[in-house]
């Protein structure tokens, strides 16, 4: 399996879950889902839809760290776990050095922790963040 280096910096609640230069297995997967309504009217030929809003984004980071011994990436894997924040806050990315690229409000793991999985001495984490408004900065 390929890794290349990540230009992107994600910080939540001030924990920062990914750096320039980490190892990614895929490129950050970011999405938005939108509430919508669907009514069935009497006698109508179709379904009608209504958008109500309540955009909710979310961002994967699949992650790779490389360890001397699988003793070490076990290791790092229950560090990683009680790491992990458990509060909700801001979601900030950054991409291509230090320029701030947007910010996530609101936000917090989907699932509490990071799964994290040992394969010989690589430590996969993936970590899935959701959040509330997305403000972009342009670079």
């Amino acid at each position: 399996m390929a890794f290349f280096s990540s230009q992107w910096r994600v910080t939540l609640a001030g924990v920062q879950l990914l750096d320039f230069g980490d190892l990614l297995e895929t490129e950050l997967d970011i999405t938005a889902t939108r509430q919508v309504q669907e009514v069935h009217l009497l006698r109508g030929a179709a379904a009608n839809r209504f958008p109500r809003g309540n955009v909710s984004y979310s961002i994967t980071i699949a992650k790779v760290v490389m360890f001397e011994t699988h003793a070490l990436a076990q290791a790092a894997k229950l560090a990683a776990l009680v790491a992990a924040p458990t509060g909700k806050g801001d979601c900030v990315l950054a991409i291509n050095g230090d320029t701030t690229y947007g910010t996530f409000a609101n936000a917090c793991l989907a699932s509490g922790s990071p799964k994290a999985q040992v394969q010989a001495q690589l430590l996969h984490l993936r970590y899935q963040i959701i959040g509330g408004a997305l403000a972009v900065t342009t670079p």
